[in-house]
């Protein structure tokens, strides 16, 4: 005979690894595409800067000097829009720490038999929430609450 209660804490736990994994995914990819963007912006800003510095003709050096700042206003604008300004590292913490205490609360409940009566799709509308629970806008909020709280 199976004990069906230590099934569904094991479900639960699966489920909870199984986020983590995925949402550490989603995070390092961002980084990477953040990164790699902030560079390509970065390059292209500094070629035009200089291209800018050697043209001849007034005109052109403006153009190449206008076409400079946007692309640093550019990069500015993404992150104050995309990360409300703040570093992304923070984010990254801010998301991390929130996820380790829902973790610990959801992998207690299991333990205590909290998800017991449970049939494995109500365990999975239980755990559904917390692997929402990953990105900028949700390490973003989880700042705001800490701001907010202090």
């Amino acid at each position: 005979m199976v004990d069906s209660s230590l099934q569904h804490a094991e479900l639960a736990a699966a489920l909870i690894a199984v986020s983590d994994q995925r949402c550490e995914d989603y995070l390092v990819g961002v980084t990477v595409q953040r990164n790699s963007g902030s560079s390509t912006l970065s390059v292209v800003a500094d070629a035009l800067g200089t291209v800018g510095g050697l043209a001849s003709e007034a005109a052109a050096a403006n153009a190449f000097a206008a076409s400079s700042l946007f692309v640093n206003n550019t990069s500015k604008t993404l992150n104050a829009n995309v990360f409300g300004g703040r570093d992304f590292a923070i984010i990254y913490d801010a998301v991390k720490r929130g996820r380790d205490a829902e973790r610990r609360v959801l992998l207690d409940r299991g333990m205590n038999g909290d998800f017991d009566a449970l049939g494995r799709n109500q365990v999975l509308a239980e755990i559904y929430p917390y692997d929402l629970d990953c990105g900028i806008s949700y390490g973003l909020s989880r700042i705001s609450a800490a701001v907010a709280a202090s």
